[in-house]
This record gives structure tokens, C-alpha cells and sequence, in this order.
């Protein structure tokens, strides 16, 4: 781990997961060397020197001067160290590096330096690196269980469990809390199937520093073995007394999930906008944290840390025992949390499975209805789409009503018991925080809860969005109409077809015309020019009445273009009433080249709209 004149554990882990790497992996071997061999201090320092030309040729001109500058302010190694974390902190792991040999050269006989830089090259994968560095530290300072650990990490990288294991096992036999090293015996023994062991080595790591990566392996350790066992953890009790500046923290993030009201379908799927709201909110809230992160973070903080005692290591808060309770309900109430946002997750990944098999088949349904639909014409084919829609509709209704119903109840069920649980997490976070003795440390615990609080809030938010995108119908028209009754038996197309073998008539008496067919008569007449048309369908007992204007218009002889068009007012009516009163338009654009022997047609166009007070508008 890398260390600021000091073990600060919290702050390296914290620059491990900002680094998005494993801390519990790092390379080592035996601190005397391979078969007896060991590094000798040029063999270290030429290795500084090294990296140190490699990390610069590849570095920009100008970050690179300013980064000499900041170092030349910087005479002491201790401070150099505080500045190589502070850089690691902030995600600039080369610029880190570069300090760091710069520290290894002004103090070459001191291990924090060759240790740090071998903890960074393990975070970065680069093992074989890392170990010339904390082989050379061991030998500064046997024994230290911080660079035993470190090698026990490179020595994992690399593959070699059971050396790793051994070093691991001699940091702990020296300082038996110690994060990192009892992690990676946690982990190692997890994957032996040795639980016991697992949840041993986990709980002294939490013991020695909280870390969000330690408290996940063992919730989950804890939830393997449920399972295998059949045992139940002991639920999270109610938090005991706690600061006042403590009890307030729950309300820092004033991060309340919005409500689900009891209602409809289009109710529910309209809400999408208060989810995508509130995850906005959580988004927001980051911004000030980064801001509060980044004032810590910086290298003079470190300085005030140190001036105000917090480096020395001769502070204490009421007490280890106290302490240590503290971190023992913060993990209590992180694992609450976590298994709540993880069961109502589950429940919602597998509600949204069977409403996708179920949308599936309803699609497949319709599709077909549809497919038999296309197969008439003329206003048969509109009748039975519109009749296929409706009940695909009515099965959607049917269907997704009851689970809207279920999801309600569990989510209104969920919602109070993250809310205590995310509160009560910040509540003992802060608290355990207010009892570590190094500022910098404690800030970066508080800051750390209050982001996992703000993402899961974020996440459940979001998710919330897409189960209001699930919860959508078929087609929109689904929420213009009563939820129908659901279908019964086929969609038959004989409903639509009236069989007919007459091919009708038509006749024209100067302005007045006459048509009937198997389904319509349609009278119309014209009178300069307006014109009036009507028609009704005995089949469908529906009719239209049409009056406007029309006119008509060509130009050009070999070359003659041609255009008309109507505009006015359809009324369409059944047998009680007038059902709809719609304006209508279309325009009729033609052109013929005449030749010598033939005349050919250059092509023609159509555009026409329909505007009605109790339908959609409808243009072509």
C-alpha cells in the first residue's frame, strides 16, 4: 500500500478503487530474494532511475515542467510521499511515480519510498517492476508488514498463490488487523470454500479499515453460505446514540424515492418524467462531493493533517472498543442496505423477464391478426386493423393491469426500508468517522457512503424509468380509448368480407352522378365549382357527406401538365348521428409528352390531408 509518511490504510485503499484496480492482488517473494539472492541498493536505484527516464521521455513538455517545479518546492522525501498520494488520489498514477523516485533518490536508504513505488507498479499490473522495489524495502525494513503485504500482492498477480499466502500470513502475524493482507487471506480462502476462515480474515480487514470491497465479499460470503446453510444473518437493530452532527447526515443527500401512486397504466407510464427527474437530483448531488473530495485531496491538506496532530498516531477518540463497534454497525447497516437494493433488483430483473415473454407472445398475436387483415381491402382492411388494435389492447389491459398491481405493492413495501437503511448507513458512517484520528482518513469515509448512497439512489431511479417504458402498450392508442374487454376466440376475416359477385354500375346525367357496388351507393352532382358527394355503406351502416370546391386546370400542348384538387368539409354519420366533421384537401399533379405516334406519361402526383375534430389528422 502506499503510505504519506505514515500507514494511512483508508486513504490507499480509497486510492485503489479510484484507481479501479484490485488492491488484495499484488506481487512478491520471499523478502530475502529468490534462492537466497537479494537487490542491492544500485540494483534499486538504478531501476528508479530507470523508470524515472521512461515515464518522463513519454510525459508532455509542459505538465512535465510544472511537475519539476511542485517537486523542487517539495526538499523533504516525507512531504514528497504525501504529494506522490495526494497525485494518486486525484487519478494521476504516472505523475505519482515520477514523485516517488524523485522521494526514492533524496532519501535512498529509507523503505516508504521503494515500498510506495512498489505498491503503485502492483496496482498498475506491472509486477515484475514492482518486486525490485519491495524486495529492496524488505531488506530496509524486515519484517514491516505493509511491504510483506505489498509483495504478498505481486506475488499473486503473478500466479504464485502459495508464496503469496506465506508473506500474507507473515503481515498478519505482525500486525494482526492489518486491511490488505487479512483481505487477501479472505478472499484466497473463499475461493477454497473455507468460510470460516473467509469470514475470519474478512471481518479483521474491516476491523483494521472499512473498505466498500471487503464489506462486499463478506455480505457476500454471508449470503453463499445462507444459501448452502440455510442460516440467516442477524438483522441490522436500531442504531444506538449517536453525535448530533451524526444524526444529521441522513439528511445531507435529502434523497427521497418518489412515490408510486396507486392508480392506472397511463398513470404509471406518465411518471417517467418524475424518475428521470430525481435521478437527475442524485446526479447533481455528485458535483458538490467531488468539490468536497478535491479540497481534501489536495497536498496541503495533508500538511494540515499532519500539523494538527493527525500524523503522529497519538490521537484517540474514546477509545478503540468504541471505534470498533462503530465500524461494526456501519457494516451492519451497509449489508441492510445492500440487501434490500438487491432483492426489490432482483425482483424487478425478473418481473421485466416475464413481461418480455409475455410482450413477445402478445406481439406475435397481433402480427398474425394483422397479417390477416392485409389480405382484404378498402375499408374491410381498415375495419379489421382497427379491430385487431383493439384487442390487442384488451390483452395488454388484461394482462399488465394485475402486474402493475404486484410491482405497486412491492415497491411501496421496498421504498420505506432502503430510505432507513441508506440513512442509517450515513448515520453510523459519519460516526464511525467522527471517531478516526486522522481527518483526512474520516472525510474520505464519510465522502465515500454518501456517494454509495447517491448511486444506488441514481440506479434505482433510473430503473424505475425503464420499468415506466416497459409498462407502455402496444401502441399509444391503447390510453385514447376505455380499456376493452380482453379478446375472445379468432380474429375472423369473414366478419369484414361481404360476399359479392356484382360488379356494379355507374351513371352520369350531366352534373349529377350515380354508383352503386357490392357494399356502397354514392350520389353526387357538381354546380360550377362546388360539388357535393355522398356515400353509404349498407354494409357497415356508416356514411360521408362531402361539400367544397374543385377545379381543374392544364397547360401546354405537346407537353401538357394537368392539376386539380378539392377542398371542404366531410360529415361522417352512422344511423343515429353525425360521428365526426373533418376538413379535407387533395391536389392532383400530372404531365404527358404527346409524340408523334403515341402519347407518354412523364408521371404523376398526389397530396392530400384530413384535419377532423374527433380524429387524428391524417396526411399523404
Amino acid at each position: 500500500m502506499v503510505k504519506a509518511g505514515r500507514p494511512i490504510v483508508a486513504i490507499a485503499a480509497a486510492a485503489l478503487v479510484l484507481l479501479g484496480l484490485n488492491a488484495g492482488l499484488t506481487p512478491s517473494a520471499d523478502p530475502a530474494g529468490s534462492n537466497g539472492l537479494s537487490i542491492r541498493k544500485t540494483g534499486a536505484l538504478q531501476a528508479v532511475a530507470d523508470l524515472r527516464a521512461r515515464l518522463e521521455r513519454n510525459a508532455q513538455l509542459e505538465p512535465l515542467a510544472r511537475l519539476r517545479q511542485a517537486m523542487g518546492a517539495t526538499p523533504s522525501a516525507t512531504e514528497l510521499n504525501g504529494y506522490a498520494m495526494a497525485s494518486l488520489l486525484a487519478g494521476a498514477p504516472a505523475n505519482a511515480l515520477i514523485v516517488l523516485t524523485e522521494a526514492a533518490r533524496k532519501a535512498q536508504d529509507d523503505f516508504l519510498s521503494f515500498n510506495n513505488l512498489g505498491a503503485l507498479l502492483n496496482n498498475l499490473g506491472q509486477y515484475d517492476a514492482a518486486r525490485i522495489f519491495l524486495l529492496y524495502a524488505a531488506e530496509l525494513s524486515p519484517d514491516n508488514p505493509m511491504v510483506l503485504s505489498n509483495l504478498g500482492v505481486a506475488e499473486l498477480g503473478k500466479g504464485n498463490d502459495k508464496e503469496a499466502e506465506a508473506l500474507f500470513l507473515r503481515a498478519v502475524a505482525r500486525a494482526p488487523r492489518h486491511p490488505e493482507a487479512n483481505y487477501a487471506l479472505g478472499r484466497m480462502a473463499g475461493r477454497r470454500g473455507d468460510d470460516q476462515a473467509a469470514e475470519r480474515y474478512l471481518s479483521a480487514s474491516l476491523d483494521g479499515a472499512y473498505t466498500d470491497r471487503a464489506a462486499r465479499a463478506l455480505r457476500s460470503l454471508e449470503r453463499s453460505s445462507k444459501t448452502r446453510t440455510g442460516r440467516r444473518a442477524a438483522p441490522a437493530g436500531p442504531p444506538p446514540p449517536v453525535p448530533a452532527q451524526a444524526a444529521k447526515a441522513g439528511k445531507d443527500l435529502r434523497l427521497v424515492l418518489p412515490v408510486i401512486e396507486a392508480g392506472s397504466l397511463p398513470d404509471f407510464v406518465a411518471a417517467e418524467k418524475a424518475f428521470s427527474a430525481a435521478a437527475r437530483v442524485a446526479q447533481a448531488i455528485g458535483a458538490p462531493i467531488a468539490l468536497e473530495m478535491r479540497g481534501f485531496l489536495d497536498p496541503r491538506a495533508l500538511e494540515s493533517s499532519k500539523a494538527s496532530g493527525g500524523s503522529t498516531g497519538t490521537t484517540l477518540r474514546l477509545g478503540d472498543g468504541k471505534a470498533r463497534r462503530a465500524h461494526e454497525q456501519t457494516n451492519r447497516w451497509y449489508a441492510l442496505l445492500m440487501d434490500t437494493d438487491g432483492e426489490f433488483g432482483h425482483y424487478e430483473t425478473d418481473l421485466l423477464k416475464r413481461m418480455a415473454a409475455i410482450s413477445a407472445e402478445q406481439k406475435r398475436l397481433w402480427d398474425e391478426e394483422k397479417k390477416k387483415c392485409y389480405a382484404l381491402t378498402g375499408r374491410a382492411r381498415e375495419a379489421c386493423l382497427e379491430e385487431a388494435e383493439r384487442r390487442a389492447c384488451g390483452r395488454y389491459f388484461a394482462t399488465f393491469e394485475p402486474l402493475l398491481g404486484e410491482y405497486h405493492a412491492r415497491y411501496a413495501e421496498f421504498r420505506p426500508r432502503w430510505e432507513d437503511a441508506a440513512r442509517g448507513y450515513l448515520q453510523y458512517a459519519f460516526y464511525a468517522a467522527s471517531l478516526m484520528s486522522d481527518p483526512i482518513e474520516a472525510k474520505g469515509f464519510g465522502a465515500n457512503a454518501r456517494l454509495e448512497v447517491a448511486r444506488q439512489f441514481m440506479r434505482i431511479c433510473s430503473f424505475q424509468t425503464g420499468m415506466c417504458n416497459a409498462f407502455g402498450p402496444p401502441t399509444g392508442r391503447c390510453f385514447e380509448m376505455p380499456p376493452p374487454p380482453p379478446p375472445t376466440g379468432e380474429l375472423r376475416i369473414e366478419d369484414f368480407v361481404v360476399p359479392c359477385s356484382f360488379p356494379g354500375f355507374h351513371l352520369a346525367f350531366g352534373p349529377v352522378s350515380f354508383g352503386v357496388d357490392c357494399t356502397s351507393v354514392t350520389i353526387g352532382g357538381e354546380l360550377g365549382p362546388v360539388v357535393g358527394e355522398l356515400e353509404w355503406n349498407f354494409v357497415e351502416k356508416q356514411g360521408t357527406f362531402f361539400i367544397g370546391l374543385s377545379e381543374s386546370m392544364d397547360w401546354g400542348e405537346d407537353l401538357s401538365v394537368e392539376l386539380s384538387g378539392r377542398i371542404g368539409l366531410s360529415f361522417s354519420f352512422d344511423e343515429d348521428e353525425i360521428t365526426d366533421i373533418a376538413l379535407e384537401a387533395e391536389a392532383n399533379l400530372g404531365a404527358s409528352l404527346d409524340l408523334w405516334l403515341k402519347t407518354v406519361d412523364l408521371g404523376e402526383g398526389r397530396a392530400a390531408g384530413r384535419i377532423g375534430l374527433n380524429s387524428p389528422a391524417t396526411f399523404e
